[in-house]
C-alpha cells in the first residue's frame, strides 16, 4: 500500500487531545517517580511483615509441637491466631494511611501541571502569553 499524503492530513495532531509542553511532562514525571518511590515503599514493608509472620506462624508451629496435651496446643494456636489478626489489622491500617499519602501528593502535583497546560492552550488559542495570572486559584 502506497503512502498517501492526503492520509497525514486526516490524522489529528495528538497534542490537540493532550496539550502537554516540557513543563507539564516534568510534573508528570515527578509524580510518577514519586508513586514508584511510594509502592516500593509498600511493597517492601508489606514483604517485611509477611516475612515476620512467617516466623511467627513457624515459632507457634514449633511450640504446639511441644505440647503435651490438645489443650495446650490449642492454647498455642488461638494465642497465634488472636495475635495474627491484630498484627494484620495493625499493618492494614498502616499500609492504608501510606497509600493515602501516596496519592495525595503526586496527583496534586500532576493536578496542577494539567491546570497549567489548559492555561497554556487557552492562552495561545485566545492570542495571550498563556502565563498563569497572578491570582491564587482555590
Amino acid at each position: 500500500m502506497a503512502h498517501t499524503p492526503e492520509a497525514d492530513k486526516s490524522t489529528p495532531d495528538v497534542q490537540t487531545f493532550f496539550p502537554w509542553n516540557g513543563e507539564t511532562m516534568q510534573f508528570a514525571e515527578a509524580a510518577y517517580r514519586s508513586f514508584l518511590r511510594g509502592a516500593e515503599t509498600v511493597q517492601t514493608q508489606a514483604m517485611e511483615y509477611w516475612s515476620a509472620e512467617v516466623r511467627k506462624s513457624i515459632e507457634a508451629m514449633n511450640q504446639m509441637a511441644q505440647c503435651q496435651t490438645a489443650a495446650e496446643a490449642f492454647g498455642v494456636q488461638t494465642r497465634f491466631a488472636t495475635e495474627a489478626m491484630q498484627d494484620l489489622m495493625a499493618e492494614s491500617q498502616k499500609v492504608v494511611e501510606r497509600i493515602a499519602a501516596l496519592t495525595q501528593t503526586p496527583w496534586a502535583v500532576t493536578a496542577i501541571a494539567s491546570e497549567a497546560a489548559a492555561e497554556a492552550v487557552e492562552g495561545t488559542q485566545d492570542g495571550s502569553t498563556g502565563r498563569r495570572s497572578s491570582r491564587r486559584r482555590s
